[in-house]
């Protein structure tokens, strides 16, 4: 008999929904290699079933996790991007060193160099078990929201059907929650690029517009995603609508993140001594904000749809292209 993940309350978990949960979220971790934690599953294995055994009796005694704190992990500094700005008075020649020291010394002197970092998550196991369980049980019904010929980035993987009117069920038994990233961001520049090709072709003026929100994970308060009206907005209502059990649920993952966002706040805070502040907002290195930072432009998506009517439509979480 085939598996399927609802979750009817913690009381009602069992060692198979946190075993696949497991397996979801390890394969996730790895597949994203920028956020270290193979050893951690390592010594996470070297015992599974007795630790996964004591987490499901752990979340059953306490209604979910016993302590958030405990499941906030660590924060870690990585880099962003290196910018620079012109030098006042700087005059910027077309000068040419082909040793690269010598070339960067050269530039500078004539800029200032601006190096930018992001705060991101690096979480215990439980953690990342805990974020795979509620993609697998609740985060699903979020992303099924979203409109698949709309949105490319970060989709989970759903089963094929050959019925378009039939809703994909999500793919409990793949590898990993997400579709490799590569395949739908090429699909997501190539329709942009045939659109614009097309309307060419047909001999009609095209215009494209390419939009990237700054800083959007850090800007973030993930409080919406508990929000009534907002879960019946994007779809969540009747057959869909969320059961108390799943909105405690939800309820729980949000507290996790805002917890982590005025925690990792507070640590950004003791790594400078200007007024200028490393941000927040939704964690970067935890599977649920892929979901929620998706959903969250749900409404956008709708507005361009219906207000400006583009030729083409296409969106990679937080990168948007129209062609109009």
């Amino acid at each position: 008999m085939s598996y399927t993940a609802q979750f009817e309350g913690w009381d009602n978990l069992t060692q198979i929904d946190l075993i696949v949960a497991y397996r979801k979220a390890k394969a996730d971790c790895f597949i994203e290699d920028g956020f270290p934690s193979a050893i951690d599953f390592a010594e996470f294995e070297e015992d599974l079933l007795t630790n996964l055994d004591k987490l499901l009796e752990e979340w059953k005694e306490h209604n979910g996790p016993k302590s958030i704190s405990s499941y906030l992990g660590h924060f870690r500094v990585v880099p962003k991007k290196l910018s620079s700005k012109p030098k006042e008075n700087s005059k910027n020649g077309h000068t040419h060193f082909s040793n690269k020291k010598r070339a960067f010394k050269h530039f500078c002197g004539s800029n200032t160099i601006i190096p930018e970092f992001r705060i991101v998550g690096n979480f215990p196991v439980k953690t990342h078990i805990l974020s795979a369980l509620w993609i697998n049980m609740v985060g699903h019904k979020f992303d099924s929201c979203l409109n698949e010929g709309d949105v490319y980035g970060a989709r989970l993987k759903r089963l094929k059907s050959n019925n378009k009117n039939i809703e994909r069920p999500f793919n409990l038994t793949s590898v990993g929650s997400f579709k490799p990233y590569y395949q739908p961001y090429q699909q997501w520049r190539n329709n942009g690029l045939s659109a614009i090709r097309s309307e060419l072709e047909n001999k009609r003026a095209v215009v494209a517009v390419s939009l990237d929100l700054k800083s959007y994970y850090h800007t973030i308060d993930p409080s919406f995603l508990t929000s009534q009206d907002f879960q019946d907005t994007i779809g969540l209502d009747k057959d869909k609508k969320l059961s108390e059990d799943e909105q405690d649920f939800t309820k729980k993952i949000v507290k996790l993140l805002k917890n982590w966002g005025t925690n990792a706040t507070k640590f950004a805070k003791g790594l400078t001594n200007t007024d200028t502040a490393i941000p927040g907002g939704l964690v970067i290195g935890l599977t649920v904000s892929r979901i929620i930072s998706n959903v969250l432009l749900w409404k956008l998506d709708q507005l361009i749809r219906e207000e400006l009517t583009p030729v083409h439509y296409g969106r990679y979480v937080d990168d948007m292209l129209m062609i109009c």
